[in-house]
């Protein structure tokens, strides 16, 4: 008889087995749904990244000169980075693949800005024609940043000294 009984009491019953899946799939979920903003933020960070580094280049050139900036002087308020292509190292703005790490080349950044945008230079207050000592970059962040809000077009110029900011000014 106790043999018997034996037999029957070894293994897993099929709904100790379920709880465990239940509880995995739980679990699965939790690490999906936080694993998403983590990418989230690490696009925000390379997206500074990259905006600081157009910064420091931006204001090592405008130490020599105040020249206009060439390729990226249509009469749009805003256009690519990609298209300046002088003068000095600004050119390294198409060598350097400075990109949006989510949205790529989609639609140039403006202060109506409602959904993610590619890189965008231009000069402050709306006029064309950025130049060494008048220009903006603006970009998307998906999360924001401490302090200012999130899913938002933030920007860097001249006059703060490449300090980010909260709005990208396109307004003439």
């Amino acid at each position: 008889m106790i043999e018997r009984l034996r037999k029957h009491t070894t293994g897993f019953t099929l709904i100790e087995l379920l709880v465990v899946i239940a509880i995995i799939g739980i679990l699965a979920g939790i690490v999906l749904v936080s694993f998403t903003g983590i990418q989230g933020r690490a696009r925000d960070g390379e997206r500074v990244s990259d905006i600081r580094q157009m910064a420091l280049i931006l204001q090592a050139e405008g130490f020599e000169s105040t020249a206009a900036l060439t390729g990226c002087n249509t009469a749009a308020a805003m256009d690519p980075v990609q298209s300046c292509t002088g003068p000095g190292d600004i050119s390294l703005f198409n060598t350097t693949p400075f990109e949006d790490p989510r949205f790529g080349a989609a639609a140039v950044c403006t202060d109506a800005s409602v959904a993610g945008c590619e890189y965008s230079i231009g000069a402050q207050n709306g006029v064309a024609a950025p130049t060494l000592a008048n220009w903006q970059v603006c970009f998307w962040m998906e999360n924001g940043t401490a302090g200012m809000g999130g899913k938002a077009v933030f920007a860097v110029n001249q006059a703060t000294g490449g300090t980010l900011g909260q709005a990208c000014d396109t307004t003439p």
